[in-house]
C-alpha cells in the first residue's frame, strides 16, 4: 500500500474537497495517521489502502467539525445553549469497521477446509 494509491482513491471520490484542498504533505501526514491508528486496532492483513483512505477522510472531517479531539479524548456526550451531541464509541470510522469486518468475514470462509471420501 503507498500513499499515491491512497490519494488517487480519494481523488476520484466524490465529497473529497476538504482533502483537496489540504497540501501534500497534510495529506501524506494525515494518511500516515490514519494507517497507524488502523494498524493499533486491526490486523494488518486487514488494513487495506481502501480503509485507509476512509480513515484518512473521517480524520479530516472531525478535525473540520471540531469533534475528533472530543472523541479521542473518550468524551461520549456534551450540550452548549439547548443543543445536544452525542458520539458512538470509537474513533473509527463506521464505514472502515464495515469494510473491515466484511474482509474479515471472507478472510475466515476462506480459510473454509472441506473433508470427503474418494471412493
Amino acid at each position: 500500500m503507498t500513499f499515491i494509491e491512497i490519494d488517487e482513491y480519494l481523488h476520484k471520490l466524490h465529497y473529497t474537497d476538504l482533502y483537496k484542498a489540504l497540501p501534500l504533505e497534510d495529506r501524506e501526514r494525515i494518511a500516515f495517521t490514519a494507517e497507524e491508528m488502523l494498524k493499533s486496532y486491526y490486523d494488518d492483513s486487514l488494513v487495506t489502502f481502501k480503509a485507509v483512505a476512509l480513515q484518512t477522510l473521517y480524520l479530516i472531517e472531525g478535525a473540520k467539525e471540531d469533534f475528533l479531539t472530543m472523541k479521542r479524548q473518550g468524551v461520549k456526550s456534551f450540550s452548549l445553549e439547548g443543543m445536544n451531541f452525542s458520539f458512538e464509541p470509537g474513533i473509527i470510522s463506521p464505514e472502515v469497521v464495515a469494510l473491515i469486518e466484511k474482509s474479515k468475514v471472507t478472510e475466515t470462509t476462506k480459510k473454509t477446509a472441506y473433508v470427503g471420501r474418494l471412493i
